[in-house]
């Protein structure tokens, strides 16, 4: 018989009462039953629905702009050939090839999902992370027949963590993907680096030869802050792949 995976919401620890209903026994899911109480769930569902609103966003990278006299540069509203832009995307359209500054984000990187991180990247609370499921699941909806690819850990990293932070969000949701890359470089946490050394980081990434019959590669990570390692993963693919379009999402900018 079906079980559900947790009888406390992920979120708060709240406890949970499942409604089994007699269908679930012929109904072919990883998650049945719901992981989160209707209030989390719905503060979740609040903030995607939130980051929808593209007014006063990046349209390349959804990142929050202002156009406030105190507004640092990072923050400043940019436009380009009529499109209203971030600091990093102007930037990274006089390196890159416009198709390749092509990214979607779940969440705003806000209290709530910097929360959700620490306690499932960070502290490894692995069942933390069937919070997303949802999410993923329905972007992975709108992307039919798309190649899904998860960068790959450094080696030092995976011994600390003893999982694959992003290739266990797909697992969790059910999407199929590949990580067609070898990981060639400094073995440093990003997250432990300033803004300017994320940006002059040199190509991490190998790209290992795969077939991929897929028209389209997806690039799946989990935050986006200035691009610079997407953008090089994107550039290698587009390098081994130059008929593929190639995009990224993750779960928060």
């Amino acid at each position: 018989m079906t079980q559900p995976l947790t009888h406390n919401c992920l979120n708060c620890l709240e406890p949970l009462y499942h409604d089994f209903k007699l269908h679930y026994l012929w109904q072919f899911k990883k998650e049945l039953f719901p992981v989160m109480c209707s209030e989390c769930q719905n503060h979740f569902d609040s903030l995607e629905a939130t980051y929808q609103d593209k007014t006063d966003r990046c349209q390349k990278c959804s990142f929050p702009l202002s156009d406030e006299p105190d507004t640092d540069f990072v923050s400043r509203k940019y436009y380009d050939n009529g499109q209203l832009i971030c600091y990093d995307c102007l930037r990274w359209m006089a390196i890159y090839p416009e198709e390749l500054i092509n990214h979607q984000s779940l969440y705003p990187y806000g209290e709530t999902i910097q929360q959700w991180l620490n306690s499932y990247k960070t502290e490894g609370d692995i069942l933390k992370g069937h919070i997303m499921a949802g999410s993923l699941q329905k972007i992975y909806k709108t992307y039919p027949n798309h190649h899904w690819v998860v960068l790959p850990s450094s080696k030092e990293s995976l011994e600390h963590r003893q999982f694959h932070a992003t290739g266990l969000l797909l697992d969790f949701a059910g999407i199929p993907y590949s990580c067609p890359f070898k990981y060639i470089g400094d073995g440093k946490k990003q997250a432990l680096k300033d803004r300017q050394k994320r940006i002059e980081m040199p190509q991490p990434f190998e790209v290992i030869d795969q077939e991929i019959n897929e028209s389209s590669i997806i690039i799946f990570d989990d935050v986006y802050t200035t691009g610079t390692t997407l953008l090089h993963a994107k550039s290698a693919l587009a390098a081994r792949y130059p008929d593929k379009n190639i995009q990224s999402i993750t779960i928060s900018r």
